[in-house]
C-alpha cells in the first residue's frame, strides 16, 4: 500500500476514469480563500483543476464529515477574526449567538450548498469495523483524513489535497497535490 502522488500542474482528468475527493483545504481555497501571497498560487492552481474536473463532468465526492469539518473551520475562522477586530475575549459560544456568529454561520450555509452543487454526497460508505479500524489509526493522521484516504480508497476516487499529513497513512491511494512536499 502506498500513495501515489503527482502534481496538479498539467494534469488532464478523464470524465470515464476520474472521480475525486476535494479535501477541505483544496475547497477553503476555492471557496472560502484566506488571500496571501503564499496562497494566492494554491488557489489559482487548486482553481484551475476544479475548473478541468468540471468540464470533464468527473463526479467529485463529498460526505457529511468533510461538510462538518468545514462548517466547523469557517466559523473558528471568522471567531479568530472577530476576536482580533474586536479586542475582547469571549467563548466560541458566545460568538455563535452574536450577529457576527449568525452571519459566520449563514456564510458557512451558503459556502455548502454551494460545494454541494458540485459535488455528490455519499455516506453508508462503511460498516462498523471499518470504522472501528479507522478510528485506530488516528494516531499516524487526524481522523478526518484517516476517513477521507479510507473513503478515496473504497470510492476509487482521487484525493486533491495541500496537506502533507496523508503520507503517514498505509493505504494505496492517487494524491493530486500543488504541495512541493509530496514531490
Amino acid at each position: 500500500m502506498a500513495i501515489k502522488a503527482k502534481t496538479i500542474e498539467g494534469f488532464e482528468p478523464s470524465n470515464f476514469s476520474h472521480s475525486f475527493f476535494l479535501d477541505s483545504n483544496v475547497w477553503m481555497y476555492l471557496i472560502f480563500p484566506q488571500h496571501s501571497t503564499i496562497a494566492e498560487k494554491h488557489i489559482k492552481n487548486y482553481s484551475s483543476l476544479f475548473e478541468k474536473i468540471k468540464k470533464k463532468d468527473c463526479i467529485i465526492f463529498t460526505d457529511i464529515i468533510q461538510i462538518s469539518e468545514l462548517v466547523n473551520l469557517i466559523l473558528r475562522i471568522e471567531y479568530k477574526k472577530y476576536l482580533k477586530a474586536n479586542s475582547c475575549r469571549i467563548e466560541f459560544k458566545e460568538f455563535r449567538m452574536l450577529d457576527a456568529g449568525k452571519k459566520a454561520l449563514m456564510s458557512a450555509k451558503t459556502l455548502i450548498q454551494i460545494i454541494t452543487k458540485s459535488a455528490t454526497i455519499s455516506s453508508g460508505v462503511f460498516s462498523s469495523e471499518e470504522l472501528k479500524v479507522m478510528a485506530n489509526d488516528c494516531d499516524k493522521a487526524d481522523f478526518n483524513d484517516v476517513f477521507f484516504a479510507n473513503f478515496c480508497q473504497k470510492k476509487k476516487a482521487i484525493l486533491v489535497t495541500h496537506d502533507f499529513d496523508f503520507n503517514a497513512l498505509k493505504v494505496d491511494l492517487e494524491v493530486l497535490s500543488a504541495n512541493e512536499n509530496y514531490l
